[in-house]
């Protein structure tokens, strides 16, 4: 999922990203991420026999949304952990997608251009260097065909208080309960924590509406 923090090691990121895979469907059962996948479902405005590229497709969530909500489309879900797609293949199983497993930068520069419909990256692109995100920008575009879309999705909200506050908003605690759910939270409270020493160093939103 390109160079994610500075210092921290390519074994140590794989380490991570492998624990995260266990507990990452965990964000299924809150609502915020509910609606999230929705959203970008609906943004990609994606027709019967397009062709799209998940660039860091994780566990697969928002390409399994995606196919059951338009027919016939070509997916390629990228990703540069096996764990990840491990768990996102099963889950795939029914539909025709094509899992890979590369770094997103090293696929974006093989891909030929004009040869996308769609391209949609969910909460990867905030985590990696300026450098990197020039690349991401440059091929992303380069491989969408003429009046194609990119849908990119990022973080805005500091730690996982505000996601937790608008789920408990509209869900009692004991309806929501599972260990799936609980484990996910404090993960995500593990990746907020790193943040905020810098051991990784998210671009803001902000400078990524810049870009």
């Amino acid at each position: 999922m390109g160079e994610r923090g500075r210092g921290f090691t390519t074994r140590a990121q794989a380490k991570l990203w492998s624990v995260y895979s266990r507990c990452y469907d965990g964000l299924l059962d809150l609502v915020p991420y509910q609606r999230l996948v929705a959203q970008v479902v609906d943004a990609l405005e994606a027709r019967p026999g397009d062709t799209v590229v998940d660039l860091g497709c994780g566990t697969g969530n928002t390409i399994h949304a995606l196919v059951a909500a338009v027919p016939d489309l070509q997916v390629t879900g990228v990703d540069s952990s096996v764990d990840m797609l491990g768990v996102a293949g099963p889950k795939l199983a029914a539909a025709d997608v094509e899992l890979v497993r590369s770094d997103l930068l090293d696929w974006l520069r093989s891909a030929p251009s004009d040869s996308v419909d769609r391209v949609v990256s969910v909460n990867v692109l905030y985590t990696m260097h300026a450098a990197d995100r020039e690349v991401f920008w440059r091929e992303a575009v380069r491989i969408l065909r003429p009046e194609g879309r990119l849908v990119v999705v990022t973080t805005d909200r500091e730690g996982v208080g505000p996601v937790i506050r608008e789920h408990f908003a509209e869900r009692s605690f004991v309806a929501s309960f599972s260990f799936r759910l609980v484990a996910v939270l404090v993960m995500n409270m593990v990746i907020w924590a790193m943040e905020a020493r810098r051991v990784f160093d998210p671009a803001s939103e902000t400078t990524l509406r810049q870009e």
